[in-house]
């Protein structure tokens, strides 16, 4: 089964505090002027989530559009970096199937 690793984004807005963790890597969405993001943001490189790579995952991106090529390529290796020389928690740890994917994005499933 193949899969796709994906980290957590979220605005800094009100939590600029979180700018100072090593577990968190700031993106700036200026210099050069991201459409990705409209805000100061950060990636959680403390968790890993893996998604079955499956044909209906593209339908539940918010947009086509990604970071400039030097801040993607900065992320990644960042989050490849805490990777290789933190422990990740378990509970941090998050895989998730087609049909575990499908269910979360359904409107009408109740949990």
């Amino acid at each position: 089964m193949k899969t796709v690793e994906i980290a957590q984004l979220d605005s800094l807005l009100g939590k600029e505090y979180k700018a100072t963790f090593r577990s968190n890597k700031v993106i700036y969405y200026d210099n050069p002027r991201e459409t990705v993001i409209d805000k100061d943001s950060y990636i959680q490189l403390d968790n890993k989530f893996m998604l079955e790579l499956h044909n209906g995952l593209l339908k539940y991106r918010r947009q086509t559009d990604k970071l400039s090529s030097d801040k993607l390529n900065d992320v990644i290796e960042a989050y490849q970096q805490y990777h290789n020389n933190h422990h990740l928690d378990e509970n941090k740890i998050v895989f998730m199937e087609e049909d575990d994917i499908e269910k979360l994005n359904n409107k009408t499933t109740k949990f």
